[in-house]
């Protein structure tokens, strides 16, 4: 069995870096890691109902952090965690490969532990993303920025 995760904070920002736009056909995505089963990370904020929503009805299964304000603003919580304990978790349950969408070093010790327990874990990150100690951890290496992007894009209209 494939699982995709994807940390949709991190995805969000090399999309907006990297190529100008955020309009993702999640589905398509999906379809393109040829993945089993889809879990998207992130927190729930003002205005993202309708785009969770989409999320969900292209098959993802939502894994909400939260929001705290801080001195220097709102900062995401516990998303990194809680896609480290589920990569860890589905390992241990014999997955079989997991794509993982991010370039966050914080997951590196996920990833060994993944890999400590048999599961191949593909990175998939934009290559000014990528920490290259998350690089080293994984099974594999797939750079964003070289994904068809055009056959990617969402055309539709969502309401946030």
């Amino acid at each position: 069995m494939r699982i995709l995760q994807i940390d949709g904070g991190n995805l969000y920002h090399g999309l907006k870096d990297y190529l100008a736009s955020t309009r993702v056909d999640f589905a398509a995505l999906k379809a393109h890691f040829r993945a089993d089963r889809a879990l998207y990370y992130n927190v729930r904020g003002p205005g993202m109902g309708a785009f969770f929503a989409a999320l969900e009805a292209a098959g993802y299964e939502l894994r909400l952090g939260h929001l705290r304000q801080g001195p220097a603003g709102w900062q995401e919580k516990g998303v990194d965690v809680l896609l480290a304990v589920d990569m860890v978790l589905l390992a241990a349950r014999g997955t079989g490969e997991i794509v993982l969408v991010s370039g966050d070093e914080d997951l590196v010790p996920a990833v060994r532990e993944a890999r400590r327990l048999g599961t191949r874990v593909v990175v998939a990150a934009f290559q000014g993303l990528l920490s290259m100690q998350l690089a080293a951890a994984a099974s594999e290496v797939r750079l964003l920025d070289g994904l068809p992007w055009g056959q990617l894009r969402y055309a539709g209209e969502v309401a946030r």
